[in-house]
């Protein structure tokens, strides 16, 4: 697996955990700048991590985009489920 496969992978499992985690503390959006803030620390640009979170709507994700549906311009998502996985609380993981 290249590295930046690898970046990729972690950085879906990442996302899974943070929308897990903010919906299980109640709440009900992720920015777009949040998204983007973890993609750096996985190696990836901005708009990549855009675009990987939009293409994993369905799977880690339900919900609507704010903005506009283009994948490089969203300002946040409005999360209406997610799935039962995830970090636990008090874990340590984000």
């Amino acid at each position: 697996m290249t590295e930046g496969a690898r970046n990729r992978n972690e950085f879906g499992q990442a996302l899974r955990n943070m929308v897990a985690k903010i919906k299980r503390e109640g709440g009900n959006r992720i920015e777009g700048e949040r998204v983007e803030g973890l993609g750096e620390r996985h190696g990836i640009d901005p708009g990549e991590a855009r675009r990987i979170f939009v293409g994993l709507r369905g799977d880690v994700w339900q919900g609507e985009l704010v903005g506009t549906d283009d994948p490089a311009g969203w300002s946040a998502a409005e999360l209406e489920d997610v799935p039962s996985t995830g970090s636990q609380p008090g874990s340590g993981r984000p």
